[in-house]
């Protein structure tokens, strides 16, 4: 039997191969599986936590999944270790963490960027 974790990895392998699609809604159909997982199993929230933290630290898994899925969770924890890790001096993906941060705020400016999230706002 598969995981929570195992799961979750290989939807994130998933979303990493399928970054470059267009058009098709393959790419957002793959970041709401990870948000189905990660909501259907609420017990696993600090395996989730630590899990998107070491995505915020990597440069394996597209950052889109941590903000598409920050954007309906609000994890606090995220933020912050996000907060941490943005230096703009510093850190090359300073500008992708500001996406996500930016994420947590009431009005979102790449909602648009995502059908799930255009849909709800209506």
């Amino acid at each position: 039997m598969t995981s929570i974790s195992d799961t979750f990895d290989q939807l994130c392998v998933l979303v990493a191969l399928s970054y470059d699609e267009t058009g098709d809604g393959g790419f957002e159909s793959r970041l709401l599986d990870i948000l189905k997982l990660v909501k259907s199993h609420p017990q696993a929230r600090d395996l989730f936590v630590e899990k998107f933290k070491i995505m915020l630290s990597s440069r394996v898994t597209p950052l889109e999944v941590v903000e598409f899925c920050m954007r309906e969770l609000q994890w606090e924890e995220v933020k912050c270790f996000a907060l941490a890790l943005y230096q703009p001096s510093i850190n090359p993906r300073s500008h992708a963490l500001a996406g996500l941060i930016s994420a947590y705020e009431e009005v979102w400016p790449d909602e648009d960027l995502y059908r799930y999230y255009c849909d709800r706002s209506l």
